[in-house]
């Protein structure tokens, strides 16, 4: 996995100290600048959790993971 996202934790530590938002780690594994959408689903699991983003969506917090990671199979229409 290209980031490890863990419930209600927001940052990752890099190895020069820094720290790395969700929001950051998204556009990473998107290539350079996720969708606007994708950032607004990165900042809302920040300030709350995967679950409690997937609990207001009706998703299940797989799949707000996978979409995290740029791993979601299936359309995303419904997510965006």
């Amino acid at each position: 996995e290209a980031f490890g996202i863990k419930e209600r934790q927001a940052y990752r530590i890099l190895a020069a100290g820094e720290r790395l938002t969700l929001r950051d780690a998204v556009d990473e594994v998107y290539g350079g600048a996720a969708p606007d959408w994708v950032r607004a689903l990165a900042r809302a699991c920040e300030e709350t959790s995967q679950s409690e983003v997937a609990r207001r969506l009706d998703r299940s917090p797989g799949a707000i993971n996978q979409v995290l990671r740029n791993k979601y199979g299936a359309s995303t229409a419904n997510l965006e």
